[in-house]
Order: C-alpha cells, then sequence, then structure tokens
C-alpha cells in the first residue's frame, strides 16, 4: 500500500540549489538559442552586463556594484532618518515669557504665550526653532496685545524653546473720549492701550477729548507732537511757578482740534493754549499770569488765555 510504502527523500537545500543553478547553465545551451556575452577575458562583448555568458571579471563588477548600490540605500535611509530626528528635536515645546524693564503691575503672561503658541502652530516652518522668522512672531504678538512695545525672542536650540521678552508701555496720559465713552492709555508715541503696568492712574495727566472725533484701541489717538506739547507743557509749567502748579486734567474742547484746556490742582479756572505755538512758552506765561493775579488777590472766574504770544487775558 502506498501510505505503508517507504518515505520518499527530500532533498538538501544546498543540493536543491545547485541543481536549479545547473538547470539554467543548461537552458542557456538549448536548440535554436541564440547565446550574449563571452567567457573569455580576451573578448569584449556588448552589454555584458545582461548578457548570458559573463566573465568572472564580470560577474564581479555586477557583484561590487550591488553592494554599492545597497550601501548608499543604507546611507540615504540613515540620512532621511537623522533628518526626522534633527526635525522631531527642533519642535517648539515651549515659550517662557518675561519682562523687560521694572513695571510695578506685572501682568499675566498668560495671554502672550497663548500667542506665540498660535503663532508657532500656523506652518511648519514656524514649528522649528531653527527655522521660525522671530520677527514676524514679535510683530505678531504686538499686533494681538496693544500694550506692548516691543518684543525680542532667542531661540535655544538643544532645549525646543523660545525665550520671549515684552517691553511693555509706559502711559503718560489717560485719554478719555465724549465721543462713544471709552478710555485709554496714551504712551508718549501717542499710540492707546488698556493696560498699565507702571502704577497708579492718578499719578497720570487725564486728557478729556471732547472734540468727537472717535477713538480706536491700538491705534493714536494723538500725534507726537500733541504729545510732546501736553508733555512740555505740563512740565514747565510745574518748573516755572513757586507753587509748584500741577496738572490735574486736560480738555480738548469740541469747538477746536488746535486749542486745549489745562486745569490746575487747587484752582476754579483753566488755562487756555494753543497747540501752534510754544508749549513752554505758553506755560511761563500761564505760570506768570497765575503768580501775579494770585499776588493782586485777584481770581479768574473762568479761565487764564495764553494763546497770544506775551500776552494773558483771563476771564
Amino acid at each position: 500500500m502506498k501510505l505503508l510504502g517507504r518515505r520518499k527523500k527530500e532533498v538538501p537545500p544546498r543540493r536543491r540549489a545547485a541543481s536549479v543553478r545547473l538547470e539554467d547553465e543548461s537552458n542557456k545551451f538549448r536548440r535554436s538559442a541564440t547565446l550574449t556575452g563571452s567567457l573569455s577575458d580576451d573578448v569584449r562583448a556588448g552589454a555584458e552586463e545582461r548578457a548570458q555568458l559573463q566573465t568572472a571579471r564580470t560577474e564581479a563588477q555586477a557583484k561590487r556594484k550591488k553592494q554599492r548600490r545597497f550601501v548608499r540605500r543604507l546611507i540615504t535611509a540613515g540620512i532621511f532618518g537623522l533628518l526626522l530626528l534633527a526635525l522631531a528635536m527642533n519642535l517648539v515645546r515651549t515659550s517662557t515669557v518675561t519682562y523687560a524693564g521694572h513695571p510695578s503691575h506685572l501682568p499675566s503672561t498668560t495671554p502672550y504665550s497663548t500667542s506665540a503658541k498660535e503663532f508657532t502652530g500656523s506652518s511648519l516652518g514656524n514649528r522649528l526653532v531653527l527655522t521660525i522668522n522671530t520677527a514676524k512672531l514679535g510683530a505678531y504678538i504686538m499686533q494681538q496685545h496693544k500694550e506692548v512695545a516691543s518684543v525680542q525672542v532667542d531661540r535655544r536650540v538643544f532645549h525646543s524653546t523660545l525665550d520671549i521678552t515684552v517691553t511693555l508701555r509706559k502711559p503718560v496720559l489717560i485719554w478719555q473720549t465724549t465721543h462713544d465713552a471709552q478710555a485709554f492709555y496714551v504712551d508718549a508715541n501717542g499710540t492707546s492701550f488698556s493696560v498699565n503696568a507702571y502704577g497708579n492712574d492718578q499719578q497720570l495727566v487725564h486728557v478729556n477729548d471732547e472734540s468727537g472725533v472717535p477713538a480706536e484701541l491700538g491705534v493714536p489717538v494723538a500725534s507726537s507732537r500733541q504729545i510732546s506739547f501736553l508733555g512740555q507743557f505740563v512740565g514747565q509749567l510745574a518748573q516755572s511757578s513757586q507753587n509748584k502748579l500741577q496738572v490735574t486734567k486736560i480738555v480738548f474742547p469740541s469747538s477746536s482740534t488746535k486749542e486745549i484746556d489745562v486745569y490746575i490742582t487747587g484752582r476754579n479756572y483753566f488755562v487756555k493754549a494753543y497747540l501752534e505755538r510754544s508749549a513752554r512758552a505758553q506755560a511761563e506765561e500761564a505760570a506768570k499770569g497765575i503768580t501775579y493775579l494770585e499776588q493782586k488777590g485777584t481770581v479768574p472766574g473762568s479761565y487764564i488765555d495764553v494763546r497770544t504770544a506775551e500776552r494773558v487775558f483771563y476771564k
């Protein structure tokens, strides 16, 4: 019976491979077949690499080419892996925010960290510490937060961290508008913002804008020339008088955009000044006029007018 028969011996793998090679070699010399190549080193044939008959030299060359191809592929895969590793290590993971200067009332750094995270997630180039555009990051934070005057960004490549230093605007005025009943802080450049990190609001000069011109946060509500005029007038008025006259409020009247009404501590009247004249000269004339009237015991019922050069009027 077949089941009781002797089991056929299996041929070892090495012998099977040898027999396959012999069959392949024998097929080369089958009848009506065209042979290409040469087995002699002295005879050169065209397309030796693809020929059926190859010399030992040609076979060695083909083997070396395969080895080189394998090494190139291995190197390429290694370089690609290193690039992926470098990209992963340079992804921005954290952003530390600190303040420049010495603000007395430090706000939370969370809004600035959130804005930095939004910017780094906007594109692949901005996700990497090496390729992020630090100038655009600073501009983005300043655009989102009007109280920021400048931003400096430093990279820590090996820690995948951005060090962000924020400089906050320092207010010189509190600007109030009657148009939309809003109040802004104003810095020396005339830019308006909503966060004061430098002390008590009572130390700032209040400016009431009754001109009716709408104001918008982050947009200059006053020109640098106007801000400079107000600062010079307030400073010179304090220096030019023996009693150190302190300004409590400045009003831009609705009747004119080139005039201001300056209110002084302890006085029931105000000083009218003209923005097109020297601020220091008008402040000196106002201080002299106030001193002269107080020495004579005269109290103006409404205002002192120094808009005209070398003339002081009162009403």
